[in-house]
C-alpha cells in the first residue's frame, strides 16, 4: 500500500457525478484569539493506493492528538475499489484543543502504514490577523 496524500480541512465533498474530490480550506495553520477550544468541524481526507490482490476492506485506526494527547480515536473501514484506490473522508466535530500546538490527525493500516497530518494552532490576540498581502506594497 502507499498513501497518496493526507490531509486537514475545514470540509471536503465528492461529486456524485463525476466522483471528483473537492477539499475546501486546507488547514496548515489555525490562529484562534482563546483557549480551550472546541474545532466545531474539520475533514480528514486521504487518499491510499493499495494493491489488487489485497482484501477489498481493511479496518484501520484512526487518532486526534493534541500535543500528543490523544483527544479522539475510532476504528475506521477502508474500503479499496476494483482499481485499488481508497478515498477517506472522516467528518469530525466537536475537537477539544486545551492549548496551542500541534495537532496531529493519524490513520495506522492494518500493514502499519501511516497515514499522518498535522497543523499548529496559533494563539493570536484578537486585533491581529493573518495578512495575504504586503503592508506596504504600493499600487
Amino acid at each position: 500500500m502507499r498513501i497518496q496524500f493526507a490531509l486537514c480541512a475545514q470540509t471536503a465533498t465528492i461529486d456524485r457525478t463525476t466522483n471528483r474530490l473537492s477539499i475546501v480550506n486546507v488547514m496548515d495553520v489555525l490562529p484562534v484569539s482563546s483557549f480551550p477550544l472546541l474545532i466545531p468541524n474539520m475533514c480528514f481526507i486521504c487518499s491510499i493506493e493499495g494493491r489488487k490482490d489485497v482484501e477489498r476492506t481493511v479496518k484501520g485506526f484512526f487518532q486526534i492528538l493534541s500535543n500528543d494527547v490523544l483527544v479522539g480515536a475510532m476504528d475506521v473501514p477502508i474500503n479499496f475499489t476494483e482499481n485499488a484506490l481508497a478515498r477517506i473522508v472522516l467528518n469530525l466535530q466537536g475537537i477539544p484543543v486545551r492549548k496551542p500546538g500541534n495537532l496531529t490527525c493519524r490513520l495506522t493500516l492494518p500493514s502499519g502504514l501511516l497515514a499522518e497530518t498535522n497543523f499548529q494552532v496559533i494563539s493570536v490576540g484578537p486585533k491581529e490577523a493573518i495578512q495575504a498581502i504586503n503592508p506596504t506594497a504600493h499600487s
